[in-house]
């Protein structure tokens, strides 16, 4: 194994790590900021998985997402990783910016890092409860239509809020 590989190695576990140390399902309370994203690997190995994952700030999530995705989940083995950070972190710097919106940089960063995630959704606590994402309207009708087949998606009450957090922790497996 070569240096580099050796690097690649480590980097990879490292980040692979990182995913412990973060929320996923439920966002806590001190939580402000998520996204949603699955692996885009083949389901046969692995892919397809997803969660929210769940930040105090959107720096904080923004870090995340530049430092963790372009590595784990790894993406193809004939890609080359650090050009996939480096596309990465270009994308993030324009949404830090303000240069793209977040939903803008979220497609310009499905499109970099394509076979590693994919992110579905980024945005606020308050978004999920309320937003007209059609990801989140998607997601609050499926929530709602294990009780009623007349749901809608519209905005979850504070009676459905606890609810509604037990069922994203099953959300996306």
């Amino acid at each position: 194994m070569t240096d580099d590989e050796d690097a690649l190695d480590e980097r990879v576990e490292r980040e692979e790590a990182s995913w412990q140390e973060v929320s996923s399902g439920a966002p806590p309370d001190d939580a402000q900021w998520g996204f949603f994203s699955y692996g885009d690997a083949p389901p046969a190995i692995g892919g397809g998985v997803g969660m929210f994952t769940w930040f105090p700030d959107r720096a904080s999530m923004l870090e995340f997402i530049e430092e963790t995705l372009p590595y784990y989940p790894p993406g193809q083995s004939n890609l080359d990783a650090d050009e996939i950070a480096e596309n990465t972190a270009s994308v993030v710097e324009r949404i830090r910016l303000g240069a793209v919106s977040d939903e803008e940089g979220r497609k310009h960063l499905n499109k970099v890092l394509e076979t590693c995630s994919q992110l579905e959704w980024i945005g606020t606590v308050t978004d999920l409860l309320s937003g007209d994402h059609p990801y989140l309207v998607r997601v609050r009708k499926t929530f709602r239509d294990d009780e009623d087949e007349d749901a809608d998606g519209g905005p979850i009450d504070e009676e459905e809020k606890e609810e509604f957090f037990e069922f994203l922790c099953s959300w996306g497996i």
